[in-house]
């Protein structure tokens, strides 16, 4: 889809194309004065007067390094701006699509959103996990039950039978402690 804004990305592009020019003329413009100076210096060496610039000519340079540079990086800057806006509008235009649901009718007449239909199939198969679950949960009860039937009632009995030794030898152990007791009383009255 085109963008609404191709002017911006032609004026973008003009930006462009002026910060490299803008960058030449500043890289000339420093060497010419640098040439310049020289053959200034060189000219007045020629009539006999001694003339020595010094650093000049090398200072000379700068000036238009600078501006050529800071100029370019200026125009650089906003043609590359302008072409980030038009690239911004135009993703925006391509996802704008996407973003929106579609929007179908269902048997009644009325309208279902894409969304709606999302959650509906999402519904639909998490019911089919959970049918799914419940078969495996029957199935194990049903082998559970099958096969290990006898086993709860053979633990039971196996605990009664402990449970009846138990309570033999605690009924044992306490008729010789009440025996002991006994004999102890008939020592303490025949003492006293």
């Amino acid at each position: 889809m085109k963008s609404r804004y191709n002017g911006l990305r032609t004026i973008g592009t003009l930006s462009l194309i002026i910060a490299w020019i803008t960058l030449i003329l500043g890289v000339l413009f420093g060497i010419a004065t640098w040439l310049g100076l020289n053959s200034v210096q060189n000219a007045l060496s020629g009539f006999d007067i001694n003339v020595n610039l010094g650093p000049l000519p090398i200072f000379g340079i700068l000036p238009g390094l600078l501006w050529g540079i800071l100029g370019f990086l200026l125009y650089y800057a906003i043609g590359k701006t302008l072409h980030l806006l038009v690239d911004v509008d135009e993703r925006t235009m391509q996802m704008r699509p996407s973003v929106e649901q579609p929007v179908a009718v269902d048997e009644t007449g009325s309208e279902v959103s894409g969304e709606m239909k999302r959650q509906a199939k999402l519904i639909a198969a998490n019911l089919e996990a959970t049918q799914d679950i419940q078969r495996q949960l029957a199935a194990i009860d049903s082998r559970m039950s099958g096969g290990l039937a006898s086993a709860p009632a053979a633990a039971v009995a196996a605990v009664a039978a402990v449970a009846s030794e138990t309570a033999d030898d605690v009924a044992a152990t306490a008729d010789s402690v009440a025996a002991s007791a006994n004999d102890a009383a008939s020592d303490i009255a025949a003492a006293v």
